[in-house]
């Protein structure tokens, strides 16, 4: 599911390409790879 957020991050900036869309889905796309990141670690995958 975190994946998801990463990806919908990446299309509402190249769909809405401004400077507060490009604050508002770096901080989802890190927010959500870093999640997945600690989760995987987590549960030793």
């Amino acid at each position: 599911m975190m994946w998801s957020f990463a990806l919908w991050a990446i299309v509402h900036f190249l769909v809405i390409a401004t400077m507060k869309a490009l604050v508002f889905d770096t901080a989802i796309f890190v927010l959500a790879v870093v999640g997945s990141v600690g989760r995987m670690r987590r549960s030793g995958s």
